[in-house]
């Protein structure tokens, strides 16, 4: 299915509010920004996102720094292992992955 318009309604909205909490992504390339923003929006979010392009184009300093700031603002550590809604993956395989995939599961 290719999506157009409104991405975030048909992609986001409409299996965060069947109840839906898990996210799977593999994308080519992911901004901080945009994680942001998704991890703020939906506050019951749980996501695990694989970059499929590093392999190719490598990420900058300052990327790679803004998910690691993500990843640490959003681990939970009351528990006696530290529980993450966040994970993010870095593809390193040639020829790399620039498809985007979601996958939503409760």
């Amino acid at each position: 299915m290719y999506l157009l318009k409104d991405l975030q309604n048909e992609v986001f909205d409409k299996p965060y509010n069947e109840g839906y909490r898990y996210l799977q992504v593999i994308a080519g390339y992911a901004s901080p920004a945009f994680l942001e923003h998704i991890l703020l929006e939906y506050k019951d979010l749980s996501i695990d996102l694989i970059i499929g392009m590093v392999s190719h184009d490598g990420i900058s300093i300052a990327h790679h720094q803004a998910f690691q700031k993500i990843m640490k603002k959003y681990t939970s550590n009351t528990c006696r292992e530290p529980s993450r809604k966040v994970n993010i993956f870095y593809n390193i395989s040639k020829p790399g992955y620039h498809g985007k995939l979601y996958h939503w599961s409760e």
